[in-house]
């Protein structure tokens, strides 16, 4: 079941929010003339069958949290070398350059890659 959620902040147009029962993940709508917008195109869903791609589920508009090179290096200790040779040789899934040449990747595959390569860089001792 879904609820839904008047998201107010001073000055600001009301906004609202699709909210899951369940406490995971809610969904912002935006503005009435969004949320109306979204009414009309899941109804052409619904009816149609219609939708417009296909999206990985880690995909920047999901909203998914996303590291740096650089931050994922000072949060979990390794070596900024380490982790762009890894992003370079295509080991961090997802990873990709952003518009300052900066490796990013999702944080979740990014924590994959790094218990993978403590695995390995153990078993070499």
């Amino acid at each position: 079941m879904w609820s839904i959620a008047l998201v107010e902040e001073e000055g600001e147009k009301p906004m609202y929010a699709l909210l899951p029962d369940d406490g995971t993940r809610g969904l912002l709508l935006g503005e009435i003339d969004e949320v109306e917008a979204a009414i009309e195109r899941l109804m052409i869903f619904r009816v149609q069958g219609i939708y417009d791609g296909i999206l990985s589920p880690h995909d920047k508009r999901l909203g998914g949290h996303w590291l740096t090179a650089g931050e994922a290096a000072l949060e979990y200790n390794v070596p900024p070398t380490t982790i762009r040779s890894a992003c370079q040789a295509g080991n961090v899934p997802h990873a990709q350059k952003n518009y300052r040449d900066e490796w990013e990747f999702p944080a979740l595959t990014f924590r994959g890659w790094l218990k993978k390569h403590q695995e390995e860089t153990r078993g070499r001792r």
